[in-house]
């Protein structure tokens, strides 16, 4: 708004001075015994006025009038046409564009992520994002709680080096046991075979026909699991859900190869494959990725973050292992 103009008065001499956030000032003199209207002239909207008077308190203010700026004509974006008919002011407005900073607290240890303002805008614990203007380099703190430790920063505004297991090159060694290009196969679940109905290459089935879910794991953990592709030889919907809390499902139709794209942001360690159509499903391109730290944020407990684009950082808590120390004693056996 634009400050006009107000009424004031005084109980001791004094130098009234208004200035405001858009660069605006004004300075006038005040004597005792009479009301006086003061106007400003101004011509810019402000946000914000600073009243000061030498004489401090013994000011009175009355009728304190402002107005809307009005464009000659001008208004939204773009292009301007000013009809010029008295003194105009036309004001053009440029604003930096903000995204969202969040925090993801992660694994079996707790603790607070807090931004470094005063108060904190970010407070996770139970505020874990805020807004900020592009470009701004935002300071964030862990701390574990009692009985926690605080392990080290991840984040998802870029991904860091991708990892596609085509089962092709190379070929899984005999059976699909254990740990393959980044993933753990775990035992028992998963089976690898070469082309078969519309599959031209290598690709991984459900290593029986018993249930509709099977999980893998990433070695080393965590990481982001961004797609693969599927087919089916019976129509069925696939869920794909890890434990960081991130779950996909989408319809898979006999016939073609599909793209599965997660979208997921958040690195976990295992991901559950559920098909309710069973071993029916075939699996290939399984593509995962590192969660590369954000704006320098690794290790330690401070981590600076500049925000350029909306932006996850993941905050990972443990829990110290217990150690033994002193004497062991082994009770004899009774005889």
């Amino acid at each position: 708004r634009i400050l006009n103009g107000m009424s004031v008065f005084s109980l001791a001499p004094g130098t009234l001075t208004l200035t405001d956030d858009a660069g605006q000032t004004l300075s006038q003199q005040v004597t005792p015994g009479s009301i006086q209207l003061v106007t400003t002239g101004w011509t810019r909207p402000s946000a914000t006025v600073t009243v000061s008077f030498t004489a401090g308190w013994n000011l009175g203010l009355d009728d304190i009038t402002h107005s809307a700026a009005t464009p000659g004509g001008c208004g939204g974006a773009g292009t301007c046409t000013v009809t010029v008919t008295t003194n105009t002011a036309v004001f053009a407005r440029f604003s930096v564009p903000s995204f969202t900073l969040s925090v993801v607290s992660q694994g079996p240890g707790s603790g607070l992520v807090t931004s470094a303002e005063i108060p904190p805008r970010i407070d996770c614990g139970a505020t874990c994002s805020a807004s900020y203007d592009r470009g701004t380099t935002v300071t964030l703190t862990a701390t574990p709680f009692p009985g926690s430790t605080f392990e080290g920063w991840t984040g998802s505004s870029l991904l860091g080096d991708q990892t596609t297991v085509n089962f092709d090159t190379p070929t899984p060694p005999g059976t699909l046991n254990g740990i393959f290009q980044g993933i753990d196969f775990g035992a028992g679940q998963w089976a690898w075979e070469g082309a078969y109905e519309i599959s031209p290459t290598n690709h991984i089935y459900f290593a029986d026909s018993t249930g509709t879910s099977r999980t893998f794991g990433f070695s080393p953990a965590p990481r982001i699991l961004n797609g693969m592709s599927v087919f089916s030889l019976a129509p069925g919907t696939l869920t794909l859900a890890d434990d960081a809390g991130q779950t996909l499902s989408q319809q898979v139709t006999p016939g073609s190869m599909q793209l599965v794209t997660t979208g997921w942001t958040r690195p976990s360690t295992t991901v559950t494959v559920t098909f309710s159509a069973g071993w029916n499903l075939g699996l290939d391109d399984i593509t995962h990725s590192a969660a590369s730290p954000d704006g320098g944020c690794a290790g330690a407990s401070g981590c600076a973050v500049t925000v350029t684009a909306n932006t996850t950082v993941f905050a990972r808590f443990g829990v110290p292992s217990p150690t033994l120390s002193g004497p062991l004693t082994i009770p004899a056996a009774s005889p």
